[in-house]
């Protein structure tokens, strides 16, 4: 009988910490309509709503050696703030490519000829009209630290461009010269200082280097909460970061109040509907959705797609990622229904915004053919892997970990339809890109290690597999510790294995382990604590230790009822891994164990869930009644299992290689009832 017990692989619904707005938005229109705006005031701050397609530019008279600040407010549309020169030239552009905009932009330089220099402000990743504010904020005669200040702001500029091209070894000594110089010439409590060190702590976190990254957070933090008090919306954008960092940790329960407390900053100083309010409940609600509260996350991403939706329209690329989390929660609940349209609604945003073979498509076509690979729809989620993958291989690169996602995701499903001398190529390949991208220790590098390791358990190379899964354990004790979540991924493969082998001594202080992080980490109710108790009682039912599984199975049942609900697929499989444990202990009677069948049945039938579980459970209600002697009606379901068998085999891709096994495999059971 189809075991339930499941193989960890790397499958992506992608689900996002969110910044305001998306990086993959609609370019700009290339003519630019220019708007003269006449001559900015030193300290008279001006707001103006900006175009698509328009450039606001503003006049400043400035005598050489003076040094300048401009600060341009972000209101409701992120900018691009372009110095020029009285002789027209170009001298630099500003931008902050690690803010959730919404924030100041701060233009500093030290003139080096008089006349009239100009502003231009153009908008960027926008796709309607919003407002700013510009302040002329200084202008002197040029003083030693006046040109410290221009040189860090300077330094910091080119590293925040460094950083938005994924440059981090060449933005990383720019962050930290910015830092000593900023330290020195504004001393150590300036807001100035602050981002700086906020910004090299991103850089630390995207590089996995979070001891580095967790004090400079946590000092940038302490100067906002002593410059401007602690319920000033800069803080709760420290209070985020750091949330996000102690996700990246696996930290989960010094998240939550993070989050709440940045929440409520926001909601008490901000407007009800701002951008940041949306940042800020779409974060909670991944939170809530990773620890499986999936009655506190709904509501959050609803709220959160509201203000979106609010500020800027329906259709705005930004409105991708925040709908494609909102309908991974539906799915993880196997509410495919509710989940198809918000799939469908992002991709098709991201394909009018950006075009069909933009970068920026290939995460909605991934989300959508994940959503269809895990209802068994096998047919319609290759080809959306494909494209996702085309686009990949289109923009190249060897270190491309797009790339690299796409081939894990498309070998997946190929190994659900027995495909494997299709699906290692594409996993080797994949593993490739990411040591090469991320280096060997990496732990995506580990993910593609379980991927591999996972077929090779599929074609009973047991000793590849081994090494393979060994090696990923390493790498996420290593990176995260003995205790973090992510860990619990390579126990449960390794574990597994061991069970496929008949090594139960072996297996199953590694399936103990990893229930016993993930109860610490996510509490005792938490899906995935059904799922190590499910694998836990499998490894009893190998073993014929019937009893034992029972009450394992029952805690199971009831957590996948009470976080999934009673028309979740697991919840199926669970009941019917009951009724199989039951019936192989004996003593139950069949009216006792056939309606727990009989539930499963019409969970898995109304799911339209995959054909082999389907009818691995008709089989044993044929089992049971074939106990009973009923041999009419256990015929019946065996009909009905072998109809399913054959309507799966266009989907695995087999033939009769998969008649002569599944009919093996019933014969087996029938005769072992």
């Amino acid at each position: 009988m189809q075991s339930t017990q499941k193989i960890f692989r790397f499958l992506g619904l992608l689900l996002l910490i969110l910044a305001w707005p998306s990086p993959a938005a609609q370019a700009q229109p290339a003519q630019e309509k220019v708007e003269l705006q006449g001559d900015l005031k030193l300290g008279a701050p001006q707001t103006r709503t900006l175009a698509l397609g328009t450039v606001h530019v503003w006049s400043l008279t400035v005598k050489k050696g003076q040094f300048v600040a401009v600060e341009v407010a972000e209101n409701s549309i992120n900018v691009m703030v372009r110095l020029v020169d009285p002789r027209e030239a170009q001298r630099t552009a500003f931008n902050t490519p690690t803010s959730s905009g919404w924030v100041k932009e701060k233009a500093t330089w030290i003139a080096d000829t008089s006349g009239a220099w100009k502003l231009k402000i153009a908008p960027v990743r926008a796709t309607r009209a919003g407002d700013y504010e510009i302040k002329w904020v200084s202008r002197r005669a040029a003083t030693a630290s006046d040109r410290q200040i221009t040189e860090a702001d300077s330094l910091n500029n080119l590293a925040q461009t460094y950083y938005g091209q994924r440059k981090y070894v060449e933005a990383e000594p720019l962050f930290l010269r910015a830092i000593e110089i900023r330290e020195k010439a504004l001393g150590p409590d300036h807001l100035d200082l602050a981002e700086s060190i906020n910004s090299l702590a991103n850089l630390y976190q995207l590089q996995n280097k979070y001891d580095k990254a967790e004090p400079l957070y946590k000092r940038s933090m302490a100067i906002r909460e002593k410059v401007l008090g602690p319920n000033h919306p800069t803080v709760a954008r420290s209070l985020n970061n750091l949330a996000v960092l102690y996700n990246a940790q696996g930290k989960f329960a010094e998240i939550e109040p993070l989050y709440k407390r940045s929440l409520e900053i926001r909601e008490k100083s901000l407007e009800p509907d701002h951008p940041d309010i949306s940042t800020s409940l779409q974060n909670l609600a991944v939170f809530y959705y990773r620890q499986g509260s999936y009655s506190e996350a709904e509501p959050l991403y609803k709220r959160a797609l509201r203000i979106r939706e609010k500020n800027l329209g329906l259709d705005h690329p930004s409105l991708v990622g925040p709908l494609g989390n909102f309908a991974a929660l539906y799915s993880a609940q196997a509410r495919y229904a509710e989940a198809e349209p918000l799939f469908l609604r992002s991709l098709n945003i991201a394909q009018k915004a950006l075009g069909p073979d933009h970068a920026g498509m290939a995460d909605p076509l991934n989300d959508l053919a994940a959503h269809f690979h895990i209802q068994g729809k096998y047919d319609e989620a290759e080809p959306l892997y494909m494209r996702a993958l085309s686009i990949w291989e289109k923009i190249g690169g060897s270190n491309n970990l797009g790339l690299a996602l796409s081939l894990d995701n498309l070998a997946t499903l190929y190994c659900a339809r027995g495909k494997y001398a299709e699906a290692e190529p594409l996993y080797k390949r994949s593993l490739t890109i990411r040591e090469t991208a991320r280096g060997v220790d990496h732990p995506e590098v580990g993910e593609g290690l379980n991927n591999l390791g996972a077929l090779y358990v599929d074609q009973g190379k047991f000793a590849e597999a081994e090494l393979l899964f060994k090696r990923s354990l390493a790498i996420s004790e290593k990176t995260f510790g003995t205790e973090h979540l992510d860990v619990t991924k390579s126990l449960n493969n390794l574990a597994l294995l061991y069970d496929r082998q008949g090594r139960y001594i072996e297996a199953e202080p590694l399936y103990a382990r990893a229930l016993m992080i993930r109860e610490k980490a996510l509490g005792r109710e938490h899906p995935l604590v059904g799922e190590s108790l499910n694998n836990l009682a499998e490894l009893c039912i190998n073993q014929g230790k019937y009893a034992e599984a029972e009450p394992l199975y029952r805690r199971a049942i009831e957590i996948a009822e009470k976080a999934l609900g009673a028309n979740h697929p697991d919840l199926g499989l669970r009941l019917k891994s009951l009724a199989k444990a039951m019936f192989y202990k004996g003593g139950a009677p069949a009216e006792t164990i056939l309606p727990l069948i009989e539930r499963a049945m019409a969970i898995l039938d109304s799911a339209k869930y995959n054909p082999t579980f389907r009818a691995d459970t008709y089989v044993l209600r044929a089992q049971i009644r074939k106990h009973k002697g009923d041999l009419q009606r256990a015929l019946a379901d065996l009909a009905e299992a072998v109809r399913l068998g054959e309507a799966m085999r266009p989907q695995t891709g087999r033939s009769e290689e998969v008649r002569t096994d599944f009919l093996n495999r019933t014969q087996n059971l029938l005769t072992r009832s």
